[in-house]
């Protein structure tokens, strides 16, 4: 199966969803039957939701296992007021599949007369396909009023599909895919690892670990954090069963886990992971391999998450190093080493640094890949951002913009990477006082990730959280604290309330609420968010001075000028301990401090 077969199997199935939905059109305010075959439940449901959010209102009759009578559920469906449409679930647990008789069908056919008098509307019965296929032999002459089958059921869901896509090596394809298509996909997998049995059969098990693989990092990309846990979990038992605890493959299982744990928090259990992955590296191919250079990469990433700065650099410049060595000065591995270096440099405030390494890593790239390449566009955001820091906005500014045209071009106009480059740009825009250019930026690049991810994905609270600071500053306060909020909701409900990303976003509301003369909330919204920074990253963190400053500030609105003083103080200390006298936030704080002694008692 080919990449092309997948996304136009994605194609047929949208049709059939096309279809469902003029059928809900034309048939109102009469009967007419569909069935709607569908063999995953999470697919099932998510197709009943994009639905009924076309057509409000359409109502859910669910049938229980001991159920026999649907009409009767229906038509309790139908008071006041009255639906547009039905949608039957569930029937599928009163008629398994190795019963010798079906009442509940039995009832459907005596009943087969009286329903169009008494269900004046679409009526849509939800089924897996064996299901269907019971219904129709057993119901035929309940089944003869059908007039729309719709199928949501994969050709290419079956074990041997898997394997050909396992040997044709298409086990990326969520990369190029839409929300769309990775639901469909993941049906796909799901449907084929469940056929391949518990536990698979040996020919399949390392098919079903590439399956069970692709689960997780599709589950991931749609911030299902818990199912891409349970999916790397589960392919980490299996692998270490077959390969042991030391294989490579094993390493490749840990550190996708790893990755998920830090994306949902647990960044101890994140830094085990990467840490685990470097040693399975390190004894499997020596301290010298460039496999060790990409597990180094993956666990200084941690490091940085967790403060430990010192830490991210020495493994940043130790991967550098081994990539050097293997590859020679000049080689694409080398440019992804020094750019997460100069990631790293930029959050330790060595702008110097950090700029000689990213401009290494982009003259590396553009040799090797030529001027338009998504690597080549991933260093120009880099740069961007630290020419940013250095105040140097017309060359960040151009830096953003040959990285949108990058991925604009490379990419569909609607791709998430050209999201992240306009979202950058929207950034320097506000820092150059062009807002209304930034908003627009800013609600580009919400747009595309709605599409990419749908409405409640962590990148849409990451667009929600820019444009809700841009709106801040136009003075839209109230615009600013409704798109904060719903990013705050998207990031508790993805995430927990205690995770560090929730509170930045709880901080910037703080700022808002602030504002808008509400000092009693935004003295608890920012004494929220140094709670949340101090319980992740301990008392010496960037984020936990960020908060002493702004609680200080609001303090100081209070009047609390002890209170103030204490807090810029200590945040002034985590500032120079971490970033230097020189850094911009170091200065901030200090300019706070300095301008509150001025304040006469």
């Amino acid at each position: 199966m080919t990449q092309a077969s997948s996304i136009g199997e994605t194609q047929r199935q949208r049709a059939e969803l096309a279809a469902l939905d003029r059928m809900l059109s034309f048939s109102a305010g009469k009967f007419s039957l569909g069935v709607a075959v569908c063999n995953s439940v999470p697919l099932r449901d998510y197709l009943i939701e994009k639905v009924r959010s076309a057509h409000p209102g359409v109502k859910m009759v669910e049938v229980p296992a001991a159920g026999v009578d649907a009409l009767s559920l229906v038509r309790e469906a139908l008071r006041d007021p009255m639906p547009p449409a039905i949608f039957v679930v569930g029937l599928e647990r009163s008629i398994p599949a190795q019963a010798e008789e079906y009442p509940v069908l039995r009832a459907m056919n005596a009943s087969r007369e009286l329903w169009p008098g008494a269900v004046p509307m679409p009526v849509v019965f939800w089924l897996p396909e064996y299901a269907a296929g019971i219904l129709a032999v057993q119901a035929r002459d309940f089944w003869a009023w059908k007039s729309h089958q719709f199928d949501f059921v994969s050709e290419l869901a079956t074990p041997e599909a898997g394997v050909l896509d396992r040997s044709l090596q298409n086990t990326d394809l969520e990369v190029g895919l839409d929300f769309d298509q990775k639901r469909f996909r993941l049906a796909e997998l799901e449907q084929r690892i469940a056929e391949a049995g518990d536990p698979p059969k040996p020919e399949l098990l390392p098919h079903v670990m590439a399956w069970i693989n692709e689960v997780g990092r599709i589950r991931y990309i749609l911030a299902d954090f818990a199912g891409a846990k349970a999916a790397f979990e589960r392919a980490l038992r299996l692998e270490e069963r077959i390969y042991g605890t030391d294989h490579p493959e094993v390493g490749m299982a840990v550190d996708n886990l790893g990755n998920v744990l830090g994306e949902i928090g647990d960044l101890a259990g994140a830094k085990a992971c990467h840490e685990r992955a470097l040693r399975i590296a390190e004894k499997a191919y020596g301290l010298e391999h460039p496999n060790v250079a990409a597990a180094l990469c993956n666990l200084s990433n941690v490091l940085s998450e967790i403060g430990d700065f010192a830490g991210a650099k020495a493994a940043c410049e130790r991967a550098l190093r081994i990539a050097e060595k293997a590859f020679g000065l000049d080689n694409p591995s080398v440019a992804s080493c020094a750019n997460n270096l100069g990631v790293v440099l930029k959050v330790l405030g060595k702008f110097a640094g950090a700029k000689a390494a990213l401009e290494r890593a982009l003259k590396i790239d553009e040799k090797a890949y030529g001027p338009y390449h998504p690597q080549v566009a991933r260093d120009l955001n880099n740069l961007g951002g630290v020419l940013r820091s250095q105040g140097n906005l017309v060359a960040a500014k151009n830096a953003h913009e040959r990285a949108l045209r990058i991925n604009e071009k490379v990419h569909e106009p609607d791709h998430p990477a050209v999201a992240t480059s306009a979202s950058n740009l929207g950034t320097v825009l506000g820092d150059m006082g062009d807002m209304e250019g930034a908003k627009a930026a800013f609600e580009r690049a919400l747009r595309i990730d709605e599409k990419a991810f749908g409405p409640a994905h962590p990148a849409v609270a990451v667009r929600l959280n820019n444009l809700g600071s841009v709106l801040w500053n136009l003075g839209d306060l109230a615009g600013a604290k409704a798109a904060l909020e719903r990013a705050l909701q998207i990031r508790e409900e993805a995430y927990g309330p205690d995770h560090p990303t929730v509170g930045a976003v709880v901080n910037n509301l703080g700022n808002v609420l602030h504002d808008v003369g509400d000092l009693a909330g935004a003295k608890a919204a920012i004494e929220r968010a140094l709670g949340i920074s101090e319980k992740a990253y301990g008392p010496e963190h960037p984020d936990v001075a960020r908060d002493l400053n702004n609680l200080g500030s609001v303090l100081k609105g209070m009047g609390d000028l002890e209170g103030a003083r204490a807090a810029y103080e200590r945040s002034l200390r985590i500032c120079r301990n971490l970033l230097g006298d020189e850094h911009p936030n170091t200065q901030t704080v200090r300019e706070n401090l300095d301008a509150l002694g001025k304040i006469k008692r």
